[in-house]
């Protein structure tokens, strides 16, 4: 088109004014050309959300236009068609779309939409997309072309699985850990998304743990990955087969057959664990061994163990000689098979002279590998030949108190003198009857026998008033003849010694503690106790005060005290080796425990202190055999002295008003601490109790303790100064507390030390006398 030139056009106007005058005006104004008509062009541009290229099967792509308008009028009405060359199968597409109005050098867009159905196949679509506008306004047309994608066939899952165990035998034995090996083929046509493995049993699996699901990940096809699933078997597992399955499955609800898996179990093989009763016979069937007359000891053995008992044999002896009585040593059982049993039959023969005795007689079952059972011990009781009734009462000797320095001197009654301050005085001596001694008193309560070489030893106790003290002892032979001895016993008031200062220098060496105390503990199975943490709390600062302050001195920094979930088994250990190693000759360690004992279920004679985290199923591994106490003191301690406190002899739980502290028949613990003082010159142990004793505790002592720890605090809070020097030594302090345990539990209870010690050895000064009435 022509472009038209703007003519200025200047009109020269005249006008007369009305003065007359004449002047010139002028006035300006455009000629504008005739506008530029629309001009269009278009771009096209084909997307789709993969990213791939191709618009696969179920996807929705896009074809974007965009029409730009360089002309000088706005473009009316603009719409962009879409056309297609041949047939487009599986695909849905409109075919316009409406821009609108485009200004001059402006631009519009628009968007056709293209979805591919699932049965598109693949192959390219051509296509043409026109621009139109009013007046027949067009843009020259752009060709457009892109891909479809037919859709894939879906994945599909394939399982193997495949059970393996270390020791290679193809039983998962007790304590072992397998693996369940799972592999997964993908043989579709599509990625399998997020797969994903699970293990499970229809019925509870008891002995066993296994992890229960396992992530695969993404299987491409044609491809295969695996995982595992680890098995453990518990210590307890029995012998058996588990039936497992393992369910694999992907994304989009793709699964693979449930696949089973089965394997079997071993249980642990335990040793030989071998349990012996006794029983005693006779042909007369009185229960008595006569003249001539021969008896039977059945011993009955069982194995409880998983392994047989090779050699079994049975010992027979007693402590002292027996006259008149004959039995063999040795008997021979043979092989005793798990769950199986076998006898042993004693002969005892009784010669026509015997005695009327009690024969102790200790039976002790072993195989040949030293696997024994716990020893029995059996009474039996020989009658001699009796011609006539016996009319004599027995003879009494009281060896003990004596009146001199020789033991062992009979007590005349009409001219016998004992002087004590004891509360308490022990009565020891002999009654001999030829018929037997049935019985023995003392001031009405009744002795302890046993069986000597004269006749039958007697023990027992008088308790004394201030003043004078008629004790009596009376002994009855089986045929009720009675005979009495009495003799007297002066009890005088204790004497309080002149005041004077007691130089803390007199304590020569370091003193070393190691405390512990559990009332709590971590296993429901173990009774917890109420007041074995007190105890030891208390022991703990009477041991931390200093000596002049009236305490035992030991620096907390030579302290290694352990309460409750402190009281580990690592930590006592630790405190009974590495720490206490630090002490040297010239040092006193105490070692203190108030807690429960218990003994091994397959070895009884193997006694444990019960740490906080003991389990009463590994009580080897969670809990601290008392043999380490000993071998630690031979060992890691180099202190001449060690006194060894032990609140622990031991009952089934804790009932009833009084409570008792044991899981262990206490006559172990009391043998084993007896065997720990004997272990070194100078240690000293005291326990407390006596055999076939139980250690009580209560809210009547102090308020909440064990009676044998509460007497020793009050001992060495001064009151064990029986002899009024201001220092409490080692000698009073066990005279002491005995004395009052005694008293308090009415002789149920009778603490014990044993070893090779010092009496002497001063523990602590006394700094506040208490009265004598107050004590």
């Amino acid at each position: 088109m022509r472009t038209l030139t703007t003519v200025l056009v200047c009109l020269v106007l005249l006008a007369q004014t009305v003065q007359g005058q004449v002047k010139a005006r002028s006035q300006t104004f455009s000629i504008q050309p005739p506008a530029r008509p629309a001009s269009l062009s278009a771009t096209a541009e084909f997307s789709e959300p993969s990213g791939n290229g191709y618009l696969d099967a179920g996807e929705k792509g896009t074809i974007n236009v965009t029409v730009a308008n360089s002309g000088g009028t706005a473009a009316k009405n603009v719409v962009a068609r879409l056309s297609a060359e041949g047939s487009t199968p599986g695909l849905v597409l409109t075919d316009r779309v409406t821009i609108g109005e485009i200004a001059s050098n402006a631009s519009g867009t628009g968007m056709i939409e293209v979805t591919a159905l699932g049965t598109v196949q693949t192959g390219l679509l051509k296509f043409t997309v026109e621009v139109v506008a009013d007046n027949n306004v067009k843009a020259e047309p752009k060709s457009l072309s892109f891909s479809t994608l037919a859709a894939a066939a879906p994945a599909t899952l394939a399982v193997t699985v495949e059970f393996s165990e270390p020791s290679g035998n193809k039983l998962l034995d007790a304590g072992e850990k397998g693996t369940i090996k799972v592999t997964v083929s993908n043989t579709g046509g599509s990625t399998a998304k997020n797969v994903l493995a699970k293990l499970s049993s229809a019925a509870t699996a008891v002995g066993i743990d296994f992890s229960k699901s396992v992530t695969i990940g993404d299987v491409a096809p044609s491809s295969t990955r695996a995982g595992q699933f680890e098995v453990s078997a518990f210590d307890y597992v029995q012998s058996q087969t588990f039936s497992l399955t393992v369910e694999v499955s992907a994304d989009n609800g793709v699964k693979a057959d449930p696949r089973p898996v089965s394997f079997s179990t071993r249980a642990a093989v335990r040793p030989a664990i071998l349990a012996a009763t006794v029983q005693f016979s006779e042909p007369s069937g009185n229960g008595i061994l006569d003249p001539g007359e021969t008896g039977t000891v059945t011993v009955s053995i069982t194995n409880t163990g998983g392994t047989p008992a090779k050699g079994v044999i049975v010992r027979a002896k007693t402590q002292v000689d027996v006259s008149g009585v004959t039995f063999p040593a040795v008997v021979q059982v043979g092989d005793i098979a798990p769950t199986a049993s076998g006898t042993a039959r004693i002969p005892v023969q009784a010669s026509e002279t015997v005695r009327s005795q009690t024969i102790s007689l200790t039976l002790e079952a072993a195989d040949a590998g030293g696997i024994a059972a716990e020893a029995k011990t059996l009474a039996i009781t020989t009658r001699e030949r009796v011609l006539a009734r016996d009319t004599a009462p027995p003879d009494i000797e009281v060896w003990e108190p004596v009146v001199t320095a020789s033991r062992g001197v009979k007590i005349v009654p009409s001219d016998s003198k004992f002087a004590t301050q004891s509360s308490s005085v022990i009565v020891r001596g002999i009654a001999k009857d030829t018929s037997g001694v049935a019985v023995v008193t003392i001031n009405g309560q009744e002795a302890r026998l046993s069986t000597g070489a004269e006749g039958f030893e007697f023990v027992g106790e008088a308790l004394l008033v201030l003043g004078e003290n008629d004790v009596e002892v009376r002994a009855l032979d089986r045929f009720k003849n009675e005979n009495k001895l009495t003799f007297r016993v002066t009890r005088n008031p204790e004497t309080l010694a002149e005041r004077r200062q007691i130089p803390a220098a007199l304590f020569k060496g370091q003193r070393w503690a190691v405390i512990v105390g559990i009332s709590r503990y971590r296993s429901t199975d173990i009774p917890q106790l109420r007041y074995a943490d007190q105890d030891a709390q208390e022991f703990y600062k009477i041991m931390t005060k200093s000596i002049e302050e009236g305490g035992v001195g030991v620096p907390k920094s030579n302290v290694r005290f352990l309460l409750n979930d402190q009281a580990t088994s690592t930590n006592v250990r630790e405190a009974l080796t590495d720490f206490l190693k630090l002490a040297i000759e010239d040092d006193y360690v105490f070692i203190y425990f108030a807690g429960h004992g218990a003994p091994d279920p397959d070895r009884p004679k193997i006694l444990y202190l019960l740490t906080h985290d003991s389990d009463l199923n590994r009580l080897a591994a969670t809990s601290v055999k008392m043999q380490e106490i000993q071998d630690a003191l031979r060992d890691y301690v180099a202190a001449k002295t060690v006194l060894v406190f032990a609140d622990a002899c031991h009952s089934r739980g804790v009932t009833g008003a009084v409570a008792t502290r044991a899981l262990a028949p206490p006559e172990l613990v009391n043998d084993f601490l007896s065997e720990l003082a004997r272990a070194r010159a100078s240690t000293m142990t005291f326990s407390a109790s006596d055999v076939n004793q139980l250690s009580q505790e209560d809210k009547r002592w102090g308020g909440g303790h064990g009676v044998f720890t509460w007497y020793l605090l009050e001992g060495l809070r001064g009151k064990a100064d029986l002899n009024s020097d201001q220092m409490v030594r080692l000698g009073e302090l066990t005279q002491f507390v005995s004395d009052n345990v005694r008293r308090d539990t009415r002789s149920q209870q009778s603490p014990i030390s044993s070893g090779n010690f010092d009496i002497n050895l001063p523990l602590t000064i006394v700094t506040d006398r208490p009265s004598p009435e107050k004590r």
